[in-house]
């Protein structure tokens, strides 16, 4: 007698519970055609292209087949900028990425798109082979541009006004070789950028430096925009974007939860200006809270003035990353106006946390050290919150 079928749901549980271990997946998908389904939704929904030979395989087993359907997300990684030495670059052929539009443009339920140190003009975008790219793009939820290298601003613009879906964007080192004229954006079509009505789904937003800072945050900064970004983490060394981060904390408002900002000297300093608009009190509901860049000696007025601005009753955590050469710069810190800032009754409950990292060693005792330079320069927090210190 043939053993009972087991019911399709606790199937695809135990399958489900073999993500991680691929060659146990790969046997799920070769045994049954009711393990294939889930086998495949693990095995495929992340693929990395990173060369012609790769690329070549997975067009031949994923294109135009089932398993097309269960990529969700695709990195695309490349050589563009990976050496420092000319010759090396020179000597990589990178022909193969003009193949990796129609392969996005091939996979139906993709939602997330990662480009790493690539040529935009590698892509060698032609007008049919643009169009069904940009509808791709229309469709994702999530983008990561890191180390890519367009041949214009208005490439960048073309990208940006047709990917009115995102949930997610990473920018890191996006460059250009000039500055072109802005120019109707013929895939925006019926897609267009969402309106004072419907503001972008956007929830969680990454520029890093060597990104084009403005040409993004005015694509985001419209007049009578409002963005519900939940999480917010800016790399800025620009005195001028200042007043942009400004506009950011403002427009978010409310919806923002998480925030991490590593700052220069510069934009530190400038922040302190009324002109700026920085104000951490127009984000109610702020729950975590990293700063990060902040450099010994001379931070701590930028620092303790955005402690201060924190007026989230939501508030759960406060990590501070401090760099110093040596160990005698901690006393450098106005400790006495953070310890203030720190007083108010909001921040019952709060963790602060403060990672040091000294460029110098200074003996087996030195975290010990650091502990009670910190410890003892918080009295009024320590009655309040939890505060640990991590010395490295």
């Amino acid at each position: 007698m043939a053993p009972p079928a087991l019911p399709q749901e606790l199937l695809d549980q135990i399958v489900d519970h073999a993500w991680a271990d691929r060659s146990s997946l790969r046997a799920c998908n070769a045994a049954s055609r009711l393990l294939a389904p889930t086998a495949r939704t693990h095995l495929f929904h992340t693929i990395t292209l990173n060369g012609p030979a790769i690329l070549a395989r997975f067009e031949r087993l994923v294109l135009g087949q089932d398993p097309a359907q269960y990529v969700r997300t695709l990195r695309v990684v490349a050589d563009h900028f990976s050496s420092y030495r000319l010759s090396a670059r020179l000597a990589v052929d990178n022909t193969w990425l003009a193949r990796v539009p129609a392969v996005v443009s091939a996979l139906p339920a993709l939602r997330g798109l990662e480009l790493e140190s690539i040529s935009w003009t590698a892509l060698e975008l032609g007008p049919k082979s643009a169009c069904a790219f940009f509808d791709a793009l229309y469709r994702i939820e999530r983008l990561s541009l890191t180390n890519v290298h367009f041949g214009c601003s208005s490439q960048v613009q073309d990208v940006l006004a047709v990917v009115a879906n995102l949930t997610e964007l990473r920018c890191d080192r996006v460059y250009w070789s000039y500055w072109s004229a802005e120019r109707t954006h013929a895939h925006a079509h019926s897609m267009g950028l969402p309106n004072e009505s419907s503001p972008p789904p956007l929830r969680r937003l990454v520029i890093r430096p060597g990104s084009p800072t403005h040409l993004f945050t005015d694509w985001l900064l419209p007049p009578g925009r409002e963005l519900q970004i939940r999480e917010l983490d800016v790399h800025w060394c620009e005195r001028e974007l200042a007043p942009v981060l400004g506009d950011l904390l403002r427009i978010t408002g409310p919806h923002l939860e998480s925030l991490f900002l590593e700052l220069s000297r510069l934009v530190g300093e400038e922040i302190l200006s009324p002109a700026s608009h920085v104000d951490l009190s127009a984000n109610p509901n702020l729950r975590r809270v990293l700063l990060d860049g902040t450099v010994l000696p001379g931070c701590s007025s930028w620092v303790c003035a955005l402690v201060a601005q924190l007026a989230s009753k939501q508030l759960e955590t406060i990590d501070i990353v401090l760099l110093a050469s040596c160990l005698k710069d901690l006393h450098t810190f106005d400790w006495p106006l953070l310890n203030r800032a720190l007083a108010h009754p909001r921040f019952k409950g709060v963790q602060l946390k403060f990672d040091i990292s000294l460029a110098m060693g200074q003996g087996r005792n030195t975290r010990e050290l650091a502990h009670d330079i910190i410890y003892e320069a918080l009295p009024e927090f320590r009655s309040r919150g939890k505060l640990l210190v991590r010395c490295q």
